[in-house]
């Protein structure tokens, strides 16, 4: 291949796109959709602080993503392994609310208590290409 895996999962990414996101409490695993938001080579994620997920993520950070990626008739994945970091800088919480086309909808200010914002820091990404059958793992960091 003659970019890099980094480089490919990197371009094919939209500023807001849904995922699958899996936490994992009590050897119960949780998955659902969110949107991942991608900001400046950055991977974020909002939701409510008190919701169950953020209850989740308090308990044990360490979580794990996965992109469905279709082309054609041929299916594949983006899957990223790391840890979510919960962000209380008030710049940062101001600059992804105005980059999201949705934490507005949910949260009035960025520094509304109920908008909880995490970063995550992806660790190991799998990239199965559509098509293929063997994914590829990378050390992310």
């Amino acid at each position: 291949m003659s970019k890099s895996i980094k480089k490919i999962v990197l371009e094919m990414l939209n500023p807001q796109q849904m995922v699958f996101v899996a936490t994992s409490v009590d050897d119960q695993p949780f998955v659902r959709p969110m949107t991942l938001i991608y900001d400046k080579k950055r991977f974020f994620f909002a939701t409510g602080s008190s919701d169950a997920k953020a209850a989740q993520i308090a308990a044990n950070p360490l979580v794990e993503i996965c992109l469905p990626l279709k082309e054609g008739k041929y299916s594949g994945y983006v899957r990223a392994r790391g840890k979510l970091l919960t962000i209380t800088d008030n710049s940062v919480r101001k600059e992804i609310f105005d980059a999201s086309d949705f934490i507005g909808y949910y949260w009035q200010e960025p520094t509304d208590p109920g908008y909880a914002l995490y970063q995550m820091h992806w660790q190991e990404v799998d990239y199965l290409k559509p098509g293929e059958n063997l994914a590829t793992t990378i050390s992310w960091t």
